[in-house]
């Protein structure tokens, strides 16, 4: 082999690599381009119709964190000045000495007003009334100046969205399949890069002595002249 030879090698591994650099630059400005579409439907505000499905997500919500904070397994605890609710004979719930007034004090786990927090409440014991009534109110007082009715839904930015992933994330593995080609000629063009220079120091006669026998260690040689077809 001559030292021409060996400088085109050189130059086709460099080529080569030049190749894969463009390819993941333009693949990256995709992924990257994916990510910012993202973003922007993130950042766009939403319609009134689209609140309401929110409105009643936090509704729920609040329900939820009320009836726990009631300790329904109270009802079946013992106190000190109590029974549990369901030891208690039948003459306390119904009898000639039992009131509407006496209810607050034997079941006081059941209610409506206990700790003060009416509205969470109704968020657990009416959610669907209360939330249709809330969104009639707003959509009476502020809906004609709430806006963002020209902008794509939620159901639409969701499905965007799982198609702008998608497509980025096979863009991330194309860039990381590119790198890693990438990374495989380094080697190659170090151990080219040094023959040659070995071979200008020596002359072409001293190539052969120059060229190394086998791969160096963790190594794989390959024809220089494929690489730009991987």
């Amino acid at each position: 082999m001559k030292i021409d030879e060996i400088k085109d090698a050189l130059a086709t591994i460099r080529s080569a690599k030049l190749t894969l650099q463009e390819q993941i630059a333009d693949v990256l400005a995709k992924e990257q381009n994916c990510a910012a579409q993202i973003a922007d439907l993130q950042a766009m505000p939403i319609a009134l119709g689209d609140f309401s499905q929110y409105l009643r997500k936090h509704i729920d919500s609040f329900g939820v964190r009320w009836f726990a904070g009631r300790s329904a397994r109270n009802l079946l605890t013992p106190r000190s000045h109590e029974t549990a609710m369901n030891a208690r004979p039948w003459r306390t719930f119904e009898g000639e000495n039992v009131t509407d007034a006496a209810y607050e004090y034997l079941m006081p786990e059941l209610s409506v007003l206990n700790k003060g927090d009416a509205f969470s409440a109704l968020c657990f014991v009416m959610p669907e009334a209360l939330h249709e009534k809330l969104m009639d109110g707003y959509r009476e007082t502020i809906g004609a100046r709430w806006g963002n009715e020209e902008l794509p839904t939620v159901e639409q930015r969701r499905a965007s969205i799982a198609e702008l992933v998608a497509q980025r994330d096979d863009y991330r593995a194309q860039r990381e399949t590119l790198t890693a080609r990438l990374h495989e000629l380094d080697p190659f063009e170090m151990a080219s890069g040094q023959i040659a220079q070995k071979a200008e120091a020596s002359g072409d006669g001293a190539l052969a002595a120059a060229a190394p026998a086998k791969p160096l260690k963790g190594q794989r040689f390959v024809n220089p002249d494929l690489v730009s077809q991987r």
